[in-house]
C-alpha cells in the first residue's frame, strides 16, 4: 500500500506551553479515503523518513513567511519561531530534488511556489474568503492543457476559500493551472517535475461532497502518480 508523508505543523499554542507538532486530521482522512496510508513527517532525519515514502503532502497552515518572499516585501501577520516554514521549505526542496510527487494545499501551495521561484502577496479583500471550509466560496477557472484540467476534466470547478495570502508572481518554471474570477492564482504546477501540484483551496475538506467529486479525484490522481 502506498505511503504518503503528511508534513506536520509546529508552533506554540494553548495546547501546550512548548512548541509541538500538530496538523488537522482531515489531511490524513483524505489520503486514506483516496486509498493510501498517511504517515506523519517530523522535521529531523528527513532523508531517512522519506526513504519509504511514495509522495509528500504539504498542508496549509498559518506560519510566518519571511518578508522577502512577498511582492510587498513585508512580513505576514503570523508570528512564530520560523521552524514550521523552514521545515516545509527543506522537506519540499528534498521532494523536488529527488522527484518525489508533491501536493501542496493552501500554505503548502505557497511554499511550493516559492521553491519553484515564485513570490507571494497579501490577499487584501475579505470577499474572496469564507471561513467555513465546508462551504463552496467561488469558482476556479481551469486552464486547458494543464494537470488540473486532466484531473478534473472541467473548465470550471467550485472550491472553498479560507486563505489570506496568494501566489502573486510566477516564473517560467511554473504553470498556472487555474484562476479565480477575481484573478487570484488558485492552482500551480511545475514544468520540470514528475508531479508537483499546488492548490490554494482545501480539497481535503470537500472529499465527501458529492457535488464536487473532483476534490477526491485530485487525491486519487496524486496517488496514481506516486505509484509510477
Amino acid at each position: 500500500m502506498l505511503k504518503i508523508g503528511v508534513v506536520l505543523g509546529c508552533k506554540p499554542s494553548s495546547f501546550s506551553k512548548d512548541s509541538h507538532y500538530s496538523i488537522e486530521i482531515r489531511y490524513f482522512d483524505a489520503i486514506e479515503k483516496a486509498g493510501a496510508i498517511a504517515v506523519p513527517i517530523t522535521y529531523s532525519h528527513i532523508e531517512q523518513q522519506l526513504q519509504d515514502i511514495d509522495g509528500i503532502l504539504l498542508p496549509g497552515g498559518d506560519f510566518n513567511t519571511p518578508a522577502h518572499y512577498y511582492v510587498e516585501n513585508k512580513d505576514n501577520p503570523y508570528e512564530d519561531e520560523g521552524t514550521w516554514f523552514n521545515a516545509f521549505m527543506g522537506i519540499g526542496k528534498y521532494a523536488l530534488d529527488n522527484n518525489i510527487p508533491i501536493l501542496g494545499i493552501c500554505g503548502g501551495m505557497q511554499v511550493l511556489a516559492i521553491l519553484l521561484g515564485g513570490k507571494l502577496g497579501m490577499l487584501g479583500h475579505e470577499d474572496h474568503r469564507n471561513e467555513d471550509n465546508k462551504k463552496l466560496a467561488h469558482d476556479v477557472l481551469v486552464n486547458p492543457d494543464t494537470l488540473l484540467h486532466k484531473i478534473t476534466n472541467k473548465r470550471v470547478i467550485k472550491v472553498n476559500s479560507i486563505h489570506r495570502e496568494h501566489v502573486a508572481k510566477v516564473n517560467d518554471d511554473i504553470v498556472i493551472s487555474g484562476y479565480s474570477e477575481d484573478n487570484i492564482i488558485e492552482a500551480i504546477e511545475s514544468k520540470n517535475h514528475k508531479f508537483a501540484l499546488g492548490v490554494q483551496w482545501h480539497p481535503e475538506c470537500l472529499v465527501d461532497d458529492k457535488q464536487v467529486s473532483e476534490q477526491l479525484e485530485l487525491f486519487k490522481y496524486f496517488l496514481k502518480q506516486c505509484n509510477k
